[in-house]
């Protein structure tokens, strides 16, 4: 299957400027949550070759409404000139494909993190919307200072579709994070990519948060309004 990178940024309108997109966090569920996959939409066969084909059979999570629902996997074989330059480049695959594991996870110490999609093998487009992005993520020194963790969706890398963050605090175990926002549409031509990027805010009480993906056990994931 082919899709586009997807990154998280500042949202921007067309006559205003670029703004910071309001967000809402909450924590959620345990560390052994899965993504709750509504096979009612499965009306076809998600052969993961051609994204055209795809499009109409991809599993959604029922509380991130009727849209896209991506994982983030520890896979890197999307990485290429329209995924975000970072640290650690990883694959966004789409649900319900199964994460193999094992899990992999990512620090401030890593460097910046994103994941990318495959490249659009036809035009598609993204309606605007609310996007969710769910972490799994965790605080282990309780030093009484927080941390916050910026992501930004973006187009090929560079053009932002929205923003959202959470902060973590002290000795905050492992949890699902829940990040919600505010994103733009966007046109995506053959060879387009959809990336979603992490950044620590460049403060000692962010080493130690860690956020954990890749795994079935911590099944992070990003969920988008409609494609079609």
């Amino acid at each position: 299957m082919r899709y586009g990178r997807i990154v998280l940024v500042l949202f921007c309108l067309p006559l205003s400027g670029c703004v910071r997109a309001s967000s809402n966090v909450s924590t959620e569920g345990g560390v052994a949550d899965t993504l709750a996959l509504d096979a009612g939409v499965l009306d076809g066969d998600l052969d993961g070759t051609d994204l055209a084909a795809d499009l109409g059979d991809l599993a959604t999570d029922p509380d991130a409404g009727p849209g896209v629902a991506f994982l983030l996997a520890g896979s890197s074989e999307h990485v290429g000139a329209n995924c975000a330059d970072s640290s650690k480049q990883h694959d966004l695959i789409v649900a319900p494909f199964a994460l193999p594991g094992p899990e992999v996870s990512v620090t401030r110490n890593s460097g910046s993190a994103v994941w990318c999609s495959q490249p659009f093998e036809v035009g598609t487009t993204l309606s605007a919307g609310t996007t969710l992005v769910r972490l799994y993520a965790s605080k282990t020194q309780g030093t009484g200072s927080t941390c916050r963790v910026t992501l930004k969706l973006l187009k090929n890398g560079t053009k932002l579709l929205g923003t959202g963050s959470f902060v973590l605090c002290c000795d905050d175990p492992l949890a699902r994070r829940a990040i919600v926002f505010s994103s733009e549409g966007a046109t995506f031509e053959v060879g387009d990519q959809l990336n979603l990027q992490l950044t620590w805010e460049p403060v000692k009480s962010c080493n130690d948060v860690r956020v954990r993906f890749a795994d079935p056990d911590v099944p992070s994931s990003l969920h988008l309004p409609p494609m079609n």
